[in-house]
């Protein structure tokens, strides 16, 4: 029997077939494919009831939005050192070509319900990174909420749409909020531009930033542990949930409850 890691695989493979292109290889790197949510995606598809010959087109397409998303958020901020011109404009025109590739492949389906799901996924996605970047957070909870919905509302509209299991994505969605959080800690403490940071900055002294940060997202952790002792939960993913954020649990409890 195929794993689930597997079959991501094979998913990611059939993805970059898709998007590759000669011309914008040579100025960006080769399209970057969120192997996490990819990985939660296939799990909360796998356990699904849609139909098996939609289950692939639906996550190509889901996973070319989100391309789309990732490829348009490397274009620097005025924080971030400059990116040259051309780059720049074959960056944007790169995130524009996956997107119109998902649109392709639901159109071709005549799905225009996921279209419209995924269309306005983008809409409060881009929203949020704005409110980001702006630095409109009012509190760390605010800032985590922002985090929360940039990172999982593309994944939670479809779930929404195909009546997937909520349970087990309301895991998903701590998992996906805290690795990106880690992830902008990890970049604050190398001294690279991050969105955490210039949070801290507009509440806290030096001082207290650091520790702050650590403590809010250490007690996010502690939460995400516990939740992960449900029975329900898959085993094959927690035991990536835990890897990936480097956190253990008591096996022998989950079992026994």
């Amino acid at each position: 029997m195929r794993t689930l890691s597997s079959k991501v695989n094979e998913i990611e493979t059939m993805i970059y077939n898709k998007t590759e292109h000669p011309y914008v290889e040579r100025f960006i790197q080769k399209p970057f494919i969120d192997s996490d949510k990819l990985f939660v995606l296939h799990h909360l598809y796998e356990k699904s009831s849609v139909k098996d010959d939609l289950k692939q087109p639906y996550m190509v397409s889901i996973m070319l939005v989100q391309m789309a998303l990732d490829t348009h958020e490397t274009i620097p901020s005025e924080f971030a050192a400059p990116m040259q011109e051309t780059t720049k404009q074959i960056t944007v025109l790169a995130g524009d070509f996956y997107s119109g590739l998902y649109y392709y492949l639901l159109a071709d389906l005549e799905d225009i319900a996921m279209i419209r799901t995924l269309a306005h996924a983008i809409e409060q996605i881009n929203e949020a990174k704005m409110k980001l970047y702006k630095n409109d957070c009012v509190s760390f909870d605010s800032f985590v909420q922002t985090i929360e919905k940039i990172e999982t509302f593309l994944l939670e509209a479809v779930v929404h749409e195909t009546r997937m299991d909520t349970d087990t994505f309301s895991i998903i969605k701590q998992f996906l909020t805290l690795s990106r959080l880690m992830s902008e800690n990890e970049k604050w403490m190398n001294g690279q531009v991050s969105y955490i940071e210039r949070f801290a900055q507009q509440y806290l002294s030096d001082r207290q930033m650091e520790q702050y940060v650590k403590e809010k997202t250490n007690n996010l952790k502690e939460k995400f542990v516990e939740q992960l002792r449900q029975p329900f939960v898959n085993i094959e993913l927690r035991n990536y949930m835990c890897e990936k954020l480097n956190v253990t649990i008591d096996t022998t409890a989950v079992e026994e409850g």
